[in-house]
């Protein structure tokens, strides 16, 4: 008889501490919830402040433009004037530019022997046109790993193996 009370007993501390640990739980729970609640609180808070700035400067913007179309109604000619007085100082601006960049002079002896050498114009095979697709698979079946062929051709890796699963896919 002692022994079940005994097991009774400490069957009784195990419940009593679980339902502390259950109740600990239920309290961070509780304390989470809240602080997210806090938290939607203020991004709901930052945001609406957000939109009525956002409406203030739209009032402003539109006020501007408002005030910026009515003047141009009234005076066109001012407009003009203005437009032909920048352009004048652009001129002026690029009239000096041009006074003031050096002039870079050679020799003749020089030009006529750079216009003398005959450049070395092959006609590209049109082997070399081929598309990025195809130098893949050529290297590929070259046998060059995808990490050669990548840096080769200036490729992501990932890149290259994309290339080369789509043309097994289209074979």
């Amino acid at each position: 008889m002692v022994i079940i009370v005994t097991i009774l007993f400490i069957l009784l501390l195990l419940c009593f501490y679980f339902l502390v640990l259950l109740n600990m739980k239920m309290n961070r729970f509780k304390q989470n919830e809240q602080r997210q609640e806090r938290l939607i609180e203020e991004m709901e808070a930052s945001i609406s402040s957000f939109l009525v700035d956002i409406e203030d400067e739209n009032a402003r913007l539109i006020e501007a433009l408002k005030k910026q179309a009515s003047p141009s109604k009234q005076a066109p000619n001012d407009q003009v004037t203005e437009k032909r007085q920048v352009k004048e100082e652009v001129i002026i601006d690029v009239q000096e530019k041009d006074t003031k960049e050096p002039t870079f002079t050679l020799p003749k002896s020089y030009a006529k022997k750079a216009y003398g050498v005959q450049t070395s114009k092959q006609p590209v095979p049109e082997e070399k046109l081929q598309t990025i697709d195809e130098r893949v698979k050529e290297m590929y079946m070259r046998g060059k790993s995808i990490d050669e062929i990548a840096k080769e051709l200036n490729r992501g890796k990932t890149e290259v193996e994309l290339m080369i699963k789509f043309q097994e896919k289209n074979k």
